[in-house]
């Protein structure tokens, strides 16, 4: 059920990160749209990935890579914002989102780890 919640919240955040890295690209930044779309993206291509994983660890390992992604995202919406390319609005909003998939992403992977 979790990873279901998991996947839903991943889907919805890439959904926002196309739509971001269009505004950033609208604002002339073209690099900096595709890094954090490729980042960005990457968390739910991995969470994905982790429904059909063959072992624990392999989901695992998903998740973390997952993290990892969502870490490195976080960065780029930093930049963007602190270089004024998205708005206030937008940082907060993203940042948001971000923060509560890496929630449960890291509850996710720290309860596998336990069992």
């Amino acid at each position: 059920m979790a990873e279901s919640i998991i996947a839903k919240k991943a889907e919805d955040f890439a959904v926002r990160i196309v739509k971001c890295a269009k505004y950033v690209r609208e604002q002339k930044e073209y690099s900096l749209a595709d890094q954090m779309m490729r980042s960005g993206t990457s968390i739910c291509a991995n969470v994905f990935e982790a429904k059909y994983a063959q072992s624990t660890a392999d989901f695992i390992s998903k998740y973390s890579i997952a993290l990892k992604e969502a870490s490195e995202t976080k960065a780029w919406l930093r930049i963007l914002y602190r270089t004024d390319i998205i708005t206030p609005q937008i940082y907060e909003s993203m940042i948001s989102d971000l923060n509560e998939l890496l929630s449960m992403l890291v509850s996710a992977v720290k309860s596998l780890k336990e069992k």
